[in-house]
């Protein structure tokens, strides 16, 4: 009712009701109450058609998944069955990995502020750079916690440094690739 109101441009104010601890019995309110409260509230974000940071910054996380397994899946290809040298086939893996992600992510995860533009060769160079700028972070946090700790598995310090370079890339995607502009029209 509060959001039916606020859409209607009616003023919300908020009066507190203090609750006296209960005493005896249990709450009335059941799960299923519970779920369905926490159900109508992603049914009224969905009314909105409006997306938080956290929603893009999942669906930025679910397609730099698709994006590790097709990196994966090519090196495999090319690498291990076709025997291919693994430097270039690596690099080829980043480029079409790269590629995919900028489209699914200009598409899906950023579609609420890319809506209207179209793919352009300015955005995927500024993608594609700014998933090298991750990776140099990545790479620089893994060799820090290395060379001042010692850890029981260096996948650990992968893991710290996978996350940091994720938040770079995550930022430098949505404030600075995609984010709204003016002059859409001029991407190439």
């Amino acid at each position: 009712m509060k959001f039916k109101a606020f859409l209607a441009g009616c003023s919300i104010a908020e009066i507190p009701i203090v609750f006296i601890d209960r005493k005896q019995g249990q709450s009335k309110m059941s799960k299923k109450i519970l779920f369905e409260a926490l159900l109508n509230v992603w049914k009224i974000k969905k009314l909105t058609n409006r997306e938080t940071g956290l929603d893009h910054f999942l669906k930025f996380s679910i397609t730099g998944g698709l994006g590790a397994t097709t990196n994966l899946a090519i090196f495999f290809l090319f690498a291990d069955m076709l025997n291919r040298p693994e430097i270039p086939v690596s690099i080829g893996c980043f480029i079409v990995a790269g590629t995919q992600n900028y489209i699914i992510n200009h598409f899906w995860s950023f579609k609420t502020i890319t809506a209207g533009a179209g793919v352009s060769v300015k955005r995927w160079c500024m993608f594609m750079t700014s998933s090298l700028l991750g990776l140099a972070v990545n790479v620089s946090v893994l060799t820090i916690i290395l060379m001042n700790w010692v850890l029981p598995y260096k996948s650990i310090a992968q893991a710290c440094g996978i996350l940091a370079g994720m938040a770079v890339n995550f930022i430098l995607s949505k404030y600075v690739v995609f984010r709204k502009r003016k002059a859409d029209a001029k991407d190439i």
